[in-house]
């Protein structure tokens, strides 16, 4: 079969443009890759070793996160194309999350979680838009 075949060329154009396609749809309104929210078991093993919890710890944050999963879940899907209420109410969860993962926290866990979430604030692109006003 020769390289040049209109048959051989339309295929190769049809697979190229199916390529793309999927390329575009996997990444989010910005541009950037989609990526997918961390599970509640996720966040808990990385809260467990970064700030070294107790099980009893364990026990009464799972419940916090597992609300705020579901109440950020609602959001997205009754927020719909709004995306500055879905930002604000999405803040005011989060907030009300940090709260009450503070009550169960050590003085030295709140100190070490807010100099990880600093952190984590400016290694994202963005951050200053998503930081926390006083």
């Amino acid at each position: 079969m020769k390289l040049d075949s209109p048959i051989r060329l339309f295929a190769i154009a049809c697979t190229a443009v199916a390529f793309s396609a999927s390329t575009v749809q996997a990444q989010s309104p910005d541009g950037g890759a989609a990526r997918k929210p961390p599970t509640v078991e996720e966040r808990l093993d990385r809260m467990k070793k970064d700030l070294e919890l107790s099980e009893e710890q364990v026990a009464k944050l799972k419940p916090i996160l597992e609300d705020v999963q579901t109440k950020m879940t609602k959001l997205r899907e009754e927020a719909g194309d709004d995306v500055n209420a879905r930002r604000e109410q999405g803040r005011k969860l989060w907030d009300e999350m940090r709260a009450k993962i503070d009550e169960v926290l050590t003085p030295e866990q709140k100190e070490k979680a807010e100099k990880l979430r600093s952190e984590r604030r400016g290694s994202r692109p963005n951050a200053d838009a998503g930081a926390k006003k006083d």
